[in-house]
This record gives structure tokens, C-alpha cells and sequence, in this order.
């Protein structure tokens, strides 16, 4: 929308020039409306003699491509050493010092190859979809303040994240974002179509470079759920192309060993394939409990499971300044529901979609290869519901 691209664009040029650096902003844009909306938010912007404009026409192929292209402009300008490159979505809105404030790290450790900040969503939507939105965006404040000081992070997000120069114009991060696939044992080579975000992160990552989460700055992303816009589908959607992107980044990152990646987010990845599975015992164990001890065991698992996610709500609410009555069961809703999407993902990782485009990934590459996907994750629920029903004494 208009105005959506104004607010993004009049956001980043004020951010610059409070950023006190020359900056040349590359829009990546789809036709001479933008353009001209663009000289607009400039002139408004009073002309700031630090920073100037290049127009990037996308070619139509998608979000990766046109970054490659950008980073490629980017390349051919030349850039001063130690400069710092940004990459942020057309739908951010940045706060005033979130440049400013951003740089200096830079400037400060010549060793920090890449940073990402906090991120708040204004959303349009109902008083679940906005809770949704905070609630997830609180657990992602207190994950990623906390991961940051191991020197390395589990993303740096497409909405606003800062490398540097050298790193994003070298060959190999433009190709790894322009073209990256994966190799699976059943599915073969998969390419990637979203998931830029998880792209650029494994670049940095594979070299080994510190990484840094800034909880002070934050940039705005603006949130609505996409078609056909009722909770319940739009977030399963969602979460599908979220949870999509992390599993499909997951196996390579581990691969790489705690050597590469540090102990800790070694282990979070790891924890991300665990967690599909151990997510699901609980209501797994209850169901065998209720059907052949008492109806009572579904009140007890209940009420511990609430109980556990007020005590999580209010720690997440301590770092991001807000609470509500919905976040115990919106995180329970995340959890259970997210590890049964996660459960169909691993076996289908080639569906890719994008929610707000009419972009969709390559269809499986025959009736047999999906046949024996859904197969692989029936087995996979049966067998983990038999083992949770021998450990509890119920088989």
C-alpha cells in the first residue's frame, strides 16, 4: 500500500540522517509509481545531503532476487572499507536512532560481522491476532537478548539486520541468497524460495562471525494475518512458512558442529528438532490417561500447562513492558499446535509458500515422493504416541 511504502521509506531517511553517515539507500521497487513516491518522501525529507537514492527495478522473480540485484548495485559503488550494509523489509519502519545507534557497534568491534535488533509489530487485526503477534515478539526479546551474548544468534531477521560490506557483496553471500538449496535424504535438492532471512544468517554463520542482538533499537514491522484473514487458518499459515524456514536452515547449521556455530546455538538447533517431538508428549499422555484412568487427568494437565505459560507470560512481559490474560494460551497454542505443524514440515520440507504473494514453491516431484512423505509422518506419530504410552504404563 501507498501509504504503508511512505511511512517505510520518510522512517529510513530520518534514521539516516540522524545516523550522521553518507548512506545510499537502493529501493528495490516495482514500477514508476514507486519511483516518484520516492523522490516525494526525499524532497519531504528536506534533500539530506548524506544520502542518495537509486531506484532498483525487480525483475519479477522474487524477494531473493531482487536482494541479489541490490547487493550487487551496492558492489559496483564501491563501498568504503569497515561501511556497514542493511537489509530491511519494505513493510519496516524504523525508529529515529536505529541507525545511529546501530553503527557504532560497528565502529566499536572490528570483529562483528553482523547485528539484528528488537522488533515490536503494529498490527491490524483483532485483540487475539495483535496478542499473537506481542506474545511472540516478547519470547524473541528475552531468546535473543540471551543468545547474544554467546557472540552468535538463531537469525538475523529480514526486517532489519546490518552486515558488514565486505561479507554482503562477497560472491558467495549474493549467490547463497540469490540461489540457495538444501540436500534431502528423501526429498533430493530443494531450492530455497523464502527464507532470505535464514540465508544470510548461515552465511555469516558458516564463517564464523560474531553476531550481535542491539534490545534497545527497534524497528517496526507492520502485521496483518493474510488470507483468508481468520486466526485460526492465517496463523497456521503462517507459522507454516515460518517454521518451514527454520527447519529447512536447521540440519545444515548443525552440521557445521559447536565448534563452528558456539555451544549454545549448537544446542538450540538441536533442541528445535527434539522440541517437535517432546512438545507433543504431554497431550499424547494425557489423552492415554483420561481414556483409561479418569477424565480428572485432563484438569491436572491443564491446569500445570497454564500454569507453566503464566510463568513464562510474565517473564516475557518483564523485558517487553506488556502483558495479557491471552498469553498463557496463545504460548500453549504456539507450542502444541506449532510442534504438530513442525511434525508435518520435517516430512514435507519442499511445500514453500509465500503468504501475502502468489508465490509458491515446487510441487513434490511425484505422487510417490508425497505418498511416502505423509507415510513417513503417520509412522513417525505412531511410533512416538507407542512410546509414550509404554513409558506411562498404558501399553
Amino acid at each position: 500500500p501507498e501509504e504503508a511504502f511512505i511511512r517505510c521509506y520518510a522512517a529510513l531517511i530520518d534514521a539516516a540522517t540522524q545516523g550522521g553517515v553518507p548512506t545510499t539507500i537502493v529501493a528495490s521497487i516495482t514500477s514508476d509509481k514507486d519511483r516518484r513516491l520516492l523522490n516525494q518522501v526525499y524532497f519531504s525529507s528536506g534533500s539530506p545531503e548524506n544520502i542518495e537514492i537509486v531506484a532498483q527495478f525487480q525483475d519479477g522473480n522474487g524477494k531473493r532476487a531482487a536482494i541479489a540485484e541490490g547487493l550487487r548495485v551496492v558492489a559496483r559503488d564501491l563501498p568504503p572499507a569497515r561501511s556497514v550494509t542493511v537489509l530491511m523489509d519494505g513493510d519496516t519502519i524504523l525508529s529515529q536512532d536505529a541507525i545511529a545507534k546501530s553503527i557504532v557497534f560497528f565502529q566499536a568491534d572490528p570483529d562483528l560481522a553482523a547485528a539484528t535488533t528488537n522488533n515490536r509489530a503494529l498490527v491490524q487485526g483483532t485483540y487475539t491476532t495483535k496478542n499473537w503477534y506481542a506474545v511472540r515478539m516478547a519470547q524473541r526479546h528475552t531468546l535473543m537478548a540471551s543468545m547474544a551474548l554467546s557472540h552468535r544468534l538463531l537469525v538475523l531477521t529480514g526486517r532489519y539486520s546490518l552486515f558488514r560490506t565486505d561479507i554482503a557483496v562477497s560472491a558467495d553471500f549474493i549467490a547463497q541468497v540469490e540461489h540457495d538449496t538444501i540436500a534431502h535424504w528423501h526429498l533430493g535438492d530443494i531450492t530455497l524460495l523464502t527464507g532470505d532471512d535464514k540465508s544470510t544468517w548461515f552465511n555469516v554463520l558458516k564463517r564464523g562471525g560474531k553476531m550481535l542482538y542491539i534490545p534497545d533499537v527497534v524497528s517496526y514491522s507492520v502485521e496483518a494475518l493474510p488470507s483468508p484473514g481468520r486466526f485460526f487458518p492465517a496463523s497456521t499459515r503462517l507459522m507454516r512458512r515460518w517454521f518451514g524456514n527454520m527447519l529447512r536452515a536447521n540440519s545444515r547449521s548443525v552440521a557445521l558442529g559447536p565448534r563452528k556455530t558456539g555451544a549454545l546455538i549448537w544446542w538450540s538447533l538441536v533442541d528445535q528438532k527434539l522440541s517437535v517431538w517432546t512438545s507433543l508428549v504431554g497431550p499424547i499422555a494425557v489423552v492415554f490417561l483420561a481414556t483409561f484412568l479418569s477424565p480428572i487427568f485432563i484438569v491436572y494437565y491443564l491446569a500445570w500447562a497454564l500454569f507453566v505459560r503464566t510463568v513464562l507470560s510474565i517473564g516475557a512481559a518483564l523485558n517487553h513492558g506488556t502483558i495479557s490474560a491471552s498469553w498463557p494460551f496463545l504460548m500453549y497454542y504456539n507450542q502444541v499446535w506449532g510442534a504438530a505443524l513442525k511434525s508435518w514440515l520435517i516430512f514435507h520440507l519442499d511445500r514453500q509458500s509465500w503468504t501475502r504473494q502468489d508465490i509458491t514453491g515446487a510441487a513434490p516431484k511425484s505422487i510417490m515422493a508425497n505418498t511416502n512423505s505423509t507415510l513417513l509422518h503417520i509412522l513417525s506419530l505412531l511410533l512416538l504416541t507407542a512410546c509414550v504410552g509404554v513409558f506411562i504404563g498404558q501399553i
